[in-house]
């Protein structure tokens, strides 16, 4: 588990600049710049992915980690909803589920990760 610590921490750190990807893509698409969020978006989508890569080899190590898995899926099917949206231009609906979904769900996995993971990165 120790040769895993600096991942942990890359992911929790990676996890707040993400969070500041979303809040910053419901700015662009307040300011009605539509083609900058999907931009920002897409880099949110990207980043995520990558947790999920770099974790996968650390949660096969762990006993029950299916708080993380249930959450990657739960994220991984909120991001796939706001991609839909914005390929069908909906951008209204893009800011509810960034709002009201995504957003809230972002804190949930959060937890989950910080629960999981902080005995490692303070031991």
């Amino acid at each position: 588990m120790e040769n895993h610590l600096n991942i942990v921490r890359h992911v929790l750190d990676l996890y707040e600049t993400i969070r500041e990807g979303i809040d910053h893509t419901q700015s662009l698409l307040e300011q009605g710049k539509e083609e900058a969020a999907v931009r920002m978006f897409q880099d949110i989508v990207f980043a995520f992915s990558k947790i999920e890569e770099v974790q996968a080899p650390l949660l096969e190590e762990m006993e029950g980690p299916t708080a993380i898995n249930a959450e990657h899926t739960n994220i991984r099917k909120h991001l796939d909803k706001v991609v839909q949206a914005f390929e069908n231009q909906e951008f209204l609906k893009v800011k509810e589920i960034l709002q009201f979904t995504l957003h809230p769900q972002w804190k949930i996995w959060n937890q989950t990760l910080v629960d999981t993971f902080h005995p490692f990165v303070v031991s």
